[in-house]
């Protein structure tokens, strides 16, 4: 079995150079993030199948958040998320794109071999473009006369 874990700073686009374990590892676990005033993080864990060490197939993806508050000693990790739809909301857009093109730097066969669900994950965000509004009213209620224009004829 193949896995990476990637560290982001909540509003950052790439990854910090060390992993959860290493952030983490000689922190107490606090029980919930009450009192917890540090850096906001998003650990994220790629899995899949290797071949002597070199990744053939992505399989899993699980994410969850993390605060390490290192004046304190102190870090809250959330539990795992492993839904794609919960995923995708944590990573931002660059995020995304930065573990998209690392997957595919590292094998493209992996990434080839992968299920689409997975693959979704890190795709671009489209979201459907909203109309702007018009100030007119639409053809129906244009050609329709007021009450107040017909009191005036």
């Amino acid at each position: 079995m193949w896995n990476r874990n990637f560290m982001f700073l909540q509003n950052e686009a790439k990854p910090v150079d060390k992993t959860e374990n290493e952030l983490f590892q000689e922190i107490q676990p606090a029980l919930d993030s009450v009192g917890i005033n540090g850096e906001r993080y998003i650990s994220l864990w790629v899995q899949g199948e290797d071949e002597n060490g070199k990744p053939v197939l992505y399989t899993n993806v699980y994410a969850r958040t993390a605060i390490l508050d290192v004046a304190h000693r102190a870090g809250f990790l959330q539990p795992y998320q492993g839904r794609s739809h919960q995923i995708k909301s944590l990573l931002s857009s660059p995020q995304k794109a930065w573990v998209k093109e690392w997957l595919i730097k590292t094998s493209a066969e992996a990434w080839e071999n992968s299920d689409d669900s997975l693959k979704m994950i890190f795709e671009e965000d489209q979201r459907p473009m909203l109309r702007a509004r018009s100030k007119r009213r639409p053809t129906a209620f244009r050609s329709t006369p007021s009450a107040y224009t017909l009191k005036r004829r």
